[in-house]
């Protein structure tokens, strides 16, 4: 199913029928089965973080987006937050030419485990086959402000969402599924 119409989730317009039903089928969580991305030049296509992934995807009907992906296994992190302001502070201070081999074991593993992260939220909107991602918060400064467009398509029964991302010559290939409260719960427990 594809949405043809230009009505986001909190417009108080004259949506149609067909609107409302399309936008249904986006609400609640989705999970995160398939995150591929194709190189436009050679055809090759990679699996991201070698296929170690998972993440959700949260649609409210109050017009909101929630987005979190993740490197599977990602390393531990330290939690002593004391140690990692003074590093910090002393590194904002004195630049990079300050930090010592000790300060390397607090910063690499924050560095692998964000390299291995993607979260964001902001509204969202639905134009033609395409979803608006405004990002309000995102892991990725840069992002904030901007907005992130996604080619959707749901399967028949709209329990699968696809959504397509160009950039930088590859495009993104994420496939969801509409996550069964029951199920993960069985999963968790």
């Amino acid at each position: 199913m594809v949405m043809t119409s230009t009505h986001g989730p909190g417009d108080r317009g004259t949506a149609d029928a067909d609107v409302s039903e399309a936008l249904e089928c986006f609400y609640g969580v989705w999970q995160l089965r398939e995150w591929s991305a194709t190189d436009a030049a050679t055809g090759r296509i990679r699996l991201a973080y070698n296929g170690r992934v998972d993440g959700h995807l949260i649609y409210s009907r109050d017009g909101w987006v929630s987005a979190t992906l993740m490197e599977l296994n990602r390393p531990v992190v330290s939690e002593d937050r004391h140690a990692l302001r003074q590093l910090k502070d002393r590194v904002v201070a004195e630049g990079f030419g300050a930090i010592e081999q000790r300060d390397a074991a607090l910063m690499v593993p924050y560095f692998l485990a964000g390299w291995g992260y993607v979260g964001y939220c902001g509204p969202f909107r639905v134009q033609g086959a395409e979803v608006f991602h405004e990002i309000r918060n995102s892991l990725v400064p840069q992002w904030t402000g901007t907005t992130l467009v996604r080619t959707f398509a749901f399967d028949m029964d709209a329990r699968q969402l696809t959504l397509l991302a160009n950039r930088d010559g590859k495009t993104d290939r994420l496939v969801w599924q509409r996550a069964d409260s029951d199920v993960e719960q069985r999963e968790l427990g």
